[in-house]
């Protein structure tokens, strides 16, 4: 999303993301928000509101977020009127938990590398803790890839035993096995977007690949936190 100074990005951007993201405070009013400088209707103030309309092949469903009312994912205590139904909330979960935002500051890591030598190494990180960070592990999981990264980062073998060795391993294994499937689709993705967007360009990604995260037997180290892009 990009576009002139005061074309109204940030409050598209705020809007969204304060009505379906998981990790803000509840309860979570809308009023706060309202523009520093309305243009009021005849008549009265101007209102702020966030409405999103979801299409899923079943018909429409309008959801609302506006003054006077609670958050759509707010149950409350019954002391103010909820403008969502339980099954419209479980909807926002499932949407929130496979919805990631992105401003300018966390894409720059996507351009700024140290030295070649690592950006395999800056690749997986910029993966596993930005762009992967918030998506669950499996579809309507709880834990999310950042998530599964900590609990990798964390561990730490006992001793070089091979039972010690495959216990950490094991810790390793859904973000390896999540991780494999996430970098293909991306491949798709990424390939879909040159051709779009770039039609005069013979690039192509052929294979977004990593060793997978393993424990060193003799070192204890982690290793194969690297992602290669074959192009």
């Amino acid at each position: 999303m990009h576009g002139e100074n005061g074309s109204g990005k940030s409050s598209l951007a705020v809007g969204l993301r304060n009505f379906i993201a998981l990790d803000r405070p509840l309860p979570r009013p809308i009023d706060p928000h309202v523009h520093a400088f309305p243009n009021p209707p005849p008549g009265g103030a101007r209102q702020p509101e966030v409405t999103l309309t979801f299409q899923d092949g079943t018909g429409p469903d309008t959801i609302h977020w506006q003054a006077g009312q609670l958050h759509p994912l707010d149950i409350g205590d019954g002391t103010a009127p909820t403008p969502t139904n339980v099954a419209q909330r479980q909807k926002l979960v499932a949407i929130s938990r496979q919805s990631g935002f992105y401003d300018y500051r966390a894409l720059l890591r996507a351009s700024y590398r140290h030295r070649d030598a690592q950006l395999a190494k800056e690749l997986f990180v910029l993966f596993v803790e930005n762009l992967l960070g918030s998506f669950p592990l499996v579809p309507g999981g709880p834990d999310t890839v950042r998530q599964a990264w900590e609990r990798v980062r964390k561990t730490k073998p006992l001793n070089r035993w091979p039972r010690r060795i495959r216990e950490a391993n094991y810790v390793a294994d859904p973000l390896n096995n999540a991780l494999a499937g996430f970098l293909d689709s991306i491949r798709i993705e990424a390939n879909r977007l040159l051709a779009t967007y770039f039609p005069s360009q013979r690039l192509v990604l052929l294979a977004l690949g990593t060793p997978g995260c393993r424990f060193d037997k003799d070192t204890k180290e982690l290793t194969g936190t690297s992602i290669l892009p074959e192009i």
